[in-house]
């Protein structure tokens, strides 16, 4: 298997000898994989080692690239209800526990069904629609989502018999179970290939910073859009989202940390000139949980510094603004200071998806160039806020949505393999079921059972039985 060890539990807790410890190791880092290794750790109580393989990084295809729309009931009457229900108050729960508004974006929402009209000719506005839906070819909207119903995440964080993966350099990792999560790619395994399929969907997505973020409500919009009379009729989605991402590099104007950079940059005489080039490297920032590690390199005057920073406030009101409180590492004056980081919110627009075979590395995925001008197409006729040139174009993009023959997902034990699991084939509700996925799974692995869902709709057995039959 084409990966490498990204994580591991914490070493011995409450008491447990490390030997006798059950290790499981999780293949795949998105949100299916980084639910159940959560679920493992709360449910053991230190008596699992879990250790999560990921080829890229963590949530690295569509668990880091999609809209985070969760729902309550939209799955009614299908076999996914029980799932979608217990998974959609599994997210509310694990967003009181885990300061969802604040780490990861959760929250409730006002969902509307939208009609885009390519009629040129302008028509009288519907007072339903929010401010910012401002395109003349919008008609009345209907409301199909409460807050009671539906949310969203902007991203997911939660992390806290003989088996074993082996790696693509020849090493083999022991383990006791082993749960394979890598959506779309899972059926690369001849072990699952053997059993069942998993088709790939690739869908498209692009984020836009619209230049007043302020003006765009917490409104979720199901379109239907059909760019000329005679073309096919489109359903994109569009998902405000609370607050901005950062971006890889982040450049601060002033702040405690640039105090310190010119102290440190006059003590070694460097020149202004030289200065100002150095600032452009200054930052590079990365999220890890609720903190952010700042890795900061001056082109070899100054060695490599770790600034740890903390949230140390909730966020204002419109989701802005938060205070942070830096830890300065490698120097001197270990203290704290506190400064301001101001995101930006952003809105998400997703859609024009087609079946396709991902590539080996997710990092190689391509958004298709037509798609993604549609998509822009789009969110120009939704709202003035979003035309080409208005918005700052945050992110263009694609990824796979894992898929089955059946359209259900799959998980359970795999038949003949004792110990070792699959969970994969959400399709497009894969951040909605992860949470109930992931504590299911978990309580199968330790207890040999489910109590949170029934997971017999979704055991891999049944993919046998229908071999049976044909």
């Amino acid at each position: 298997m084409a990966s490498e060890a990204s994580s591991a539990a914490p070493a011995t807790a409450c008491g447990v000898d490390e030997a006798s410890r059950r290790r499981v190791i999780i293949c795949g880092g998105g949100v299916i994989g980084a639910c159940t290794a959560y679920f493992l750790a709360s449910k053991a109580a230190g008596r699992v080692a879990i250790t999560v393989v990921e080829k890229s990084a963590i949530a690295c295809a569509a668990s880091g690239k999609a809209g985070g729309f969760l729902a309550l009931d939209w799955c009614d009457g299908t076999p996914v209800a029980d799932l979608a229900r217990a998974s959609f108050l599994l997210h509310r729960s694990l967003s009181d526990l885990l300061d969802g508004p604040r780490t990861y974006g959760y929250r409730a929402l006002t969902t509307l069904s939208l009609a885009l009209s390519p009629s040129e000719l302008p028509r009288s506005r519907s007072p339903a629609l929010p401010s910012w839906i401002d395109g003349a070819a919008a008609s009345r909207p209907r409301t199909i989502g409460t807050p009671e119903t539906t949310a969203q995440v902007q991203s997911v964080d939660v992390s806290g018999g003989g088996a074993g993966v082996v790696l693509r350099d020849g090493r083999i990792l022991p383990a006791d179970a082993v749960v394979i999560a890598l959506g779309p790619w899972s059926s690369r395994l001849r072990l699952v290939s053997a059993l069942f399929h998993i088709s790939g969907l690739k869908a498209h997505s692009i984020i836009l910073r619209p230049p007043q973020p302020d003006a765009i409500s917490p409104h979720a919009l199901f379109l239907s859009y059909q760019p000329t009379p005679s073309s096919k009729i489109l359903d994109p989605e569009v998902y405000p989202r609370p607050t901005g991402t950062l971006n890889n590099h982040i450049y601060f104007t002033s702040s405690p940390f640039l105090e310190t950079f010119e102290a440190v940059t006059n003590k070694k005489n460097i020149p202004q000139k030289r200065k100002k080039l150095l600032k452009t490297e200054l930052v590079k920032m990365e999220i890890m949980h609720s903190s952010i590690a700042i890795f900061v390199v001056l082109d070899g005057f100054i060695d490599a510094r770790q600034v740890l920073v903390e949230r140390t406030g909730r966020a204002v009101p419109s989701g802005n603004e938060c205070t942070w409180k830096m830890k300065r590492m490698n120097w001197r004056d270990n203290g704290f200071q506190e400064f301001f980081i101001r995101l930006k919110r952003e809105v998400y627009i997703c859609g024009l998806s087609k079946e396709a075979t991902p590539p080996n590395n997710p990092e190689e995925i391509a958004a298709e160039p037509e798609s993604i001008a549609m998509l822009h197409q789009i969110a120009g006729a939704v709202s003035s806020h979003l035309k080409s040139g208005a918005a700052e174009v945050v992110a263009e993009q694609a990824c796979f949505l894992p898929c089955t023959d059946d359209s259900l997902p799959v998980i359970g034990e795999i038949p003949g393999a004792e110990n070792i699991y699959v969970a994969t084939g959400h399709s497009c509700w894969g951040i909605l079921n992860g949470p109930a996925t992931g504590a299911a799974l978990a309580e199968l692995i330790l207890e040999g059972r489910s109590t949170t869902v029934d997971l017999e709709p979704f055991n891999p057995a049944r993919f046998l039985r229908r071999k049976a039959f044909t």
